[in-house]
């Protein structure tokens, strides 16, 4: 089942929106547990071509090298 590609509310700076079907040809439409741990606006996860099993997103809003973030 092929989905429409959403598009991110809000553009984010550094974000991966303009190459977001290029990361999921390299991935592959059927990655079963996809994990995005900078989501920013979620553009690589809103244009996944197929729904996934499990999708995790993690956003880190202060600094993302701080392991208590």
């Amino acid at each position: 089942m092929t989905r429409k590609k959403l598009r991110p509310a809000y553009p984010y700076f550094g974000g991966k929106a303009a190459i977001a079907d290029r990361i999921w040809e390299a991935l592959g439409a059927d990655v079963a547990n996809f994990v995005d741990p900078m989501c920013g606006s979620a553009s690589v996860l809103l244009a996944r071509p197929e729904p996934g099993k499990i999708e995790t997103v993690n956003y880190c809003a202060t600094n993302p090298l701080d392991p208590s973030c």
